[in-house]
This record gives structure tokens, C-alpha cells and sequence, in this order.
């Protein structure tokens, strides 16, 4: 049973719940948003795969979560790469923003010995790579996936 955690669901977030929960090999969806008025529709919107979770970063990661999908906006993933390495949880972005990326990598380095380690994958905006990426739970700790053009 995968677990994905979604961490926002403004339009790149609902766009990328919608794919999760469509994705065979993906059994449930936890979604977390700031704004319980717009996380209650997405979660609605998707059915029995999605849960609505109370979660907040700087907090530990719900229970039986096996990846973290960002979609928030640009350096308020962070702190959520950082709660989902301590968690030893692989943690997808999908941030563009090269200033935030920078700051992920650099959140992201105490956990491994060199850039080949840790478990944080960026995308680009594109939810098309953020859905893979999410499966992705082996391989190369570091991995920037490009948007299809």
C-alpha cells in the first residue's frame, strides 16, 4: 500500500491530486492545504483515495506516509523536505524557482554525504513529472526530472 502525503492544492496541487489518485500503485492520498475550505473540495473531488489530514510543517509526518508531494508556493516547501528527510521519506517538489531549489539542496545536504544521496526529487511545475517522481521510491537519492516539452 503506497501512501502519498500532498502538501497544497492550489491549481498545480489539485491537478496533481487528481493524477495521484489515478495512479495505480498509489492506494492513498493524505492532503494537507492551509485553507480547509479548498482542501475539503479537492479531497471531495477525489474520492475514496483521499483523506483530509490536519497536518502543518515543522510537525512529524502523518503515520504509514511512504512520499511527501510539494505543491505549495515557491520556499514554503522547505521546511516540508526537511520533515519529510527526517522522516527518512523520499520528497518530491515542485518547485521551479531556482533560489528555492537552491535552498532545498542545501536543506537536503546534511542528510548526504555527497549530491548522489538524499532522498529529495524536484520537478518542474509540470505535474506531469511530479506524479512519476512520486513512485519513484528507489534510485539515485538526487534527481531533477525536466518537464516534458
Amino acid at each position: 500500500m503506497t501512501t502519498v502525503l500532498l502538501v497544497g492544492v492550489g491549481a498545480v496541487g489539485a491537478r496533481a491530486a487528481r493524477q495521484l489518485v489515478e495512479t495505480p500503485g498509489i492506494d492513498r492520498l493524505l492532503i494537507a492545504d492551509a485553507r480547509p475550505a479548498r482542501v475539503g473540495e479537492v479531497a471531495e473531488a477525489m474520492g475514496a483515495k483521499a483523506e483530509i489530514v490536519d497536518w502543518q510543517a515543522g510537525t512529524p509526518l502523518p503515520a504509514g506516509v511512504d512520499t511527501v508531494a510539494c505543491a505549495v508556493p515557491s520556499g514554503d516547501d522547505i521546511t516540508i523536505a526537511r520533515d519529510a528527510l527526517d522522516a527518512a521519506v523520499p520528497c518530491v517538489s515542485a518547485s521551479d524557482d531556482t533560489l528555492t531549489i537552491q535552498g532545498l539542496l542545501e536543506v537536503a545536504a546534511p542528510y548526504a554525504p555527497s549530491y548522489r544521496l538524499g532522498r529529495l526529487r524536484l520537478t518542474s511545475t509540470d505535474v506531469s513529472s511530479l506524479v512519476p517522481c512520486c513512485l519513484a521510491q528507489a534510485g539515485e537519492w538526487w534527481d531533477f526530472v525536466p518537464a516534458p516539452r
